[in-house]
């Protein structure tokens, strides 16, 4: 199995869980970046992301599941709630 490379899209992109993934030998990128600006919305991220051939680690569940619906099969996600709770539908 080929190795997930992730990014830690805006809402995710906390420098410490960066350092702690790539302490564990994960490939993670974090918004912003070389390739992505810190003002990058969420579509611009993905895009991005797709790009690089990587997974969107994200809270924003809500918004990307919209893009995910008109991505159908373009990308990948990782959704973590905040919050324990019911997925928004």
């Amino acid at each position: 199995m080929p190795d997930v490379k992730l990014h830690l899209d805006a809402d995710t992109s906390i420098k410490s869980l960066q350092a702690a993934l790539l302490a564990r030998g994960l490939d993670v990128t974090r918004t912003p970046n070389a390739w992505m600006p810190l003002d990058a919305s969420d579509e611009q991220q993905l895009l991005g992301a797709t790009a690089q051939g990587r997974v969107i680690f994200t809270f924003n569940i809500r918004d990307f599941l919209v893009l995910a619906r008109v991505t159908r099969g373009m990308a990948a996600f990782c959704w973590l709630p905040k919050q324990p709770g019911p997925c928004p539908r």
